[in-house]
């Protein structure tokens, strides 16, 4: 667009900076990455259970039985998707992304298994895990 801040020395900002577009931020940066955007996600017996990739944190709810679902893939190299399961009753979710760097799903089936992926060119790859059982 034609709209925009353009400077040759530094930018101080006070407060938040947000954006309604994709941003870029290069160089150094300190203080606080915030990633605002969660999506709660409960997977009851079947198979259409999916989390949404455009969403950084997804928290988990294992309901009734086995239950499964899809993460497509990314858009964009160094995208992260956290997906985090916060209650579980009874059975395990399995999460099976498009592409998938190392692995091909990964089982939820208790409290606190986590997992932590980052998109790259050919798919998501694990960058930690918690108890989540990755095969």
């Amino acid at each position: 667009g034609t709209n925009g801040i353009k400077s040759l020395g530094s930018v101080d900002i006070t407060g938040a900076l947000s954006t309604t577009t994709n941003a870029t931020i290069g160089g150094a940066a300190a203080g606080l990455l915030f990633l605002p955007s969660v999506e709660s996600l409960t997977a009851a017996s079947g198979t259409a259970n999916h989390p949404s990739a455009t969403v950084t944190t997804t928290l988990l709810t294992v309901t009734t039985g086995a239950s499964s679902g899809a993460l497509p893939d990314g858009s964009a190299v160094g995208q992260i998707k956290i997906i985090t399961c916060i209650v579980r009753s009874a059975g395990a979710y399995t999460c099976t992304p498009a592409n998938m760097n190392g692995f091909a799903s990964m089982a939820f089936d208790a409290a606190g298994d986590s997992v932590m992926l980052q998109w790259q060119t050919a798919g998501w790859t694990v960058l930690s895990f918690g108890s989540a059982a990755l095969a």
